[in-house]
């Protein structure tokens, strides 16, 4: 059975700006016994996926990965749980989490695969 874990992407605005961070269920839950989305009303929810990539990192929605034949591809979850095309000839431990949409968007844009 598949591990159920989200992340979220919280981009409050404090006093001295945006405060863009991307917070884990482990991050949140170290203060509290429980881990509410609605801690993060309006911000960017991410699904785990259940997959790891080469290097044993957990792959999430949102995620952007490097493919062993240098595509940078985004990881949808509905994609990635149904089979996305992009990934019929590669595994996801084939491939390395380069970055995130969020903090790492710029990846994307000078890829030859952006969806």
């Amino acid at each position: 059975m598949r591990e159920i874990k989200f992340r979220a992407w919280d981009t409050e605005v404090g006093q001295d700006g945006p405060i863009n961070t991307m917070w884990y269920e482990d991050d949140v839950c170290a203060h509290e016994d429980t881990w509410n989305i609605g801690h993060f009303p309006g911000n960017a929810i991410m699904q785990y996926t259940g997959l790891h990539d080469k290097n044993g990192k957990e792959i999430y929605e949102g995620d952007i990965v490097l493919t062993p034949g240098g595509q940078r591809l985004g990881v949808d979850i509905e994609y990635a749980m149904l089979g996305d095309p992009k990934f019929w000839s590669i595994t996801p431990s084939e491939c390395a989490v380069i970055g995130n949409i969020y903090e790492n968007g710029n990846l994307l844009e000078d890829s030859h695969a952006k969806d």
